[in-house]
């Protein structure tokens, strides 16, 4: 199975007017764009169909990403977990050809997304409450104080 993990993109607005000469793209720090994952697979199976039932998964998705430290002249190894609040979009039961894999896939609708590399927190994306946590910086704390939260 190869997964397709999320885009962080940051809603623009285009801005032109009196004293700019042209346009430029305002980004609104902490307010996310629409994010999904894809997830490909061989073969249909009972597993993989149920990634297309129309509820929310919660999904945990585990690595082991292998490092070098070139100045220590050492190999390791990082533990990285994903969690995802997730909803399907699209589930593709790809085709039926004798002696070949089907090459499915489904697209689900991001609602969630936190990254932890060795149990520490490096991203936490949540839209409807108001989190955009990047490498230890709450980038919409400001936006949930001001409204109250």
């Amino acid at each position: 199975m190869d997964i397709f993990l999320p885009t962080i993109g940051f809603l623009t607005q285009e801005i032109n007017g009196a004293g700019i000469a042209g346009a430029i793209e305002a980004v609104a720090p902490a307010y996310l764009n629409a994010m999904s994952i894809t997830f490909n697979f061989r073969q249909t199976t009972s597993r993989t169909l149920g990634l297309a039932e129309p509820k929310r998964h919660h999904l945990t998705i585990r690595a082991a990403n292998q490092y070098e430290d070139p100045i220590a002249a050492k190999l390791g190894v990082e533990a990285v977990k994903h969690v995802l609040e997730c909803v399907p979009k699209t589930f593709n039961a790809g085709s039926l050809t004798p002696g070949n894999p089907n090459n499915g896939s489904v697209e689900m609708a991001v609602r969630y997304w936190a990254i932890y590399a060795d149990g520490k927190k490096l991203v936490e994306l949540d839209p409807l409450n108001n989190k955009c946590y990047i490498n230890g910086t709450d980038y919409a704390e400001a936006v949930r104080k001001a409204l109250g939260k």
